[in-house]
């Protein structure tokens, strides 16, 4: 009988438990970790074995790897990654190669991936990521934005993309519009660009739009002539390729002619045409709120309007 010291005993069991660390950690890993070394196989061709393999290997391929061969049990059979392997054994160098093509093992879909290779005392490390799902959400996601910008640059209006009230981005239109450079709008603040009577409202519809909804309200803005302009400010949430709020989205129109026309129509609902005084209904109403103590600042603006020689004459004529 053989009798082993403390020693071999001691070591045998501080390799095991380092195999055990060494696989827990492997475990612990969401993409595919094997390690692999040169062999051959039962056909006779030079292969590579699979001496370890965490749990996320074993899901993703749906079989036991430990002792399979990638070509000769159809693990594996991707010729660019082999290749890349077998260098990575002659050159001892690590490498990174992404968006290789390969036919998935239960899927049977011809699919993507992104891996790294390194060299071990043994053969090779190999971390490899399925990335299918990923490049087709950042192609829709920049056909997205492309058609975002399409729209944007071709719009009459003006559009900005705001992060954390500071504009990111501004259509070429804030030119042909405002007269400004859209790149002298890029890193200002929402709080620069609007007259600052009409910050309060624009701030509301950026908060809200930040939290997920569409908003609107009407500010002025000041052109690159100094002249102000009535804008209709739409916000509404900028979304990310998950879906999720990344920002505000801020259509801007001009809308002077509008605002004068409104305001128009609400002075001659209040006064008369032919005198330009106060119209009968408008001075009984202003008479009714007097007599109650109830003047607003309107009242007090049109009670002072009365205080006026041709308002006076006004008075006397109805």
């Amino acid at each position: 009988m053989l009798f082993r010291s403390d020693d071999e005993v001691a070591s045998e069991r501080e390799i095991s438990l380092r195999q055990e660390l060494f696989a827990s950690a492997m475990d612990t890993e969401i993409d595919t970790h094997l390690f692999l070394s040169l062999s051959i196989n039962m056909e006779g061709s030079t292969d590579f074995v699979i001496t370890e393999a965490n749990k996320a290997a074993t899901a993703f391929f749906g079989r036991d790897l430990i002792d399979k061969y990638l070509v000769a049990d159809d693990i594996m059979n991707v010729p660019d990654a082999l290749a890349e392997f077998y260098r990575v054994l002659e050159t001892n160098e690590s490498i990174r190669a992404e968006g290789v093509g390969y036919d998935h093992p239960l899927l049977g879909q011809s699919r993507l991936a992104d891996f790294t290779a390194t060299r071990t005392p043994q053969g090779v490390s190999v971390v490899w990521r399925d990335v299918t799902d990923a490049r087709r959400a950042e192609k829709e996601f920049a056909k997205s934005e492309e058609r975002f910008r399409l729209l944007a640059e071709n719009s009459t209006g003006i559009v900005l993309h705001i992060t954390e009230d500071v504009i990111e981005w501004a259509s070429p239109s804030l030119e042909r519009t405002l007269g400004w450079k859209p790149e002298s709008w890029h890193g200002k603040n929402v709080d620069e660009i609007f007259h600052p009577e009409d910050l309060d409202r624009v701030r509301r519809a950026v908060r809200s739009s930040a939290l997920g909804r569409d908003a609107m309200c009407e500010a002025r803005m000041c052109s690159a002539l100094a002249a102000n302009h009535w804008m209709s400010v739409r916000t509404g949430p900028y979304l990310d390729n998950s879906g999720l709020p990344s920002g505000v989205v801020m259509g801007l129109h001009v809308i002077d002619e509008q605002v004068a026309v409104r305001s128009d129509l609400e002075r001659r609902a209040r006064y008369d045409d032919l005198t330009g005084c106060l119209n009968r209904h408008s001075f009984l109403t202003l008479l009714g709120v007097k007599g109650k103590g109830q003047r607003d600042s309107r009242s007090e603006e049109h009670t002072s309007e009365l205080q006026s020689p041709d308002h006076l004459v006004c008075r006397l004529l109805l």
